[in-house]
């Protein structure tokens, strides 16, 4: 079995949050930018607006944040585990 540290620890329960609500935990949205930039999540579900030749992303009410390939391959290895949630 693997040895996890507390900061890996952390990592996958924020990730398994993610699978099962759509969010972060409640104070740790911040984490978002690290984690899009790690390549285990993105944002779901904006409205794409085209200006001219300019495309925009907005969030809505309905936008949520969902795991990539790498992520789902994160929590599904600890819930066959059966860690940490």
């Amino acid at each position: 079995m693997v040895e996890v540290n507390s900061d890996m620890k952390r990592i996958i329960q924020d990730l398994q949050v993610v699978k099962s609500h759509g969010e972060f935990p409640k104070g740790r949205n911040y984490l978002f930018s690290r984690y899009k930039h790690e390549g285990l999540v993105i944002m779901g579900n904006m409205k794409k607006v085209r200006e001219g030749g300019k495309t925009n992303y907005y969030l809505t009410p309905n936008s949520k944040v969902k795991l990539t390939k790498k992520g789902h391959a994160i929590v599904k290895l600890a819930d066959r585990n059966n860690q940490f949630l």
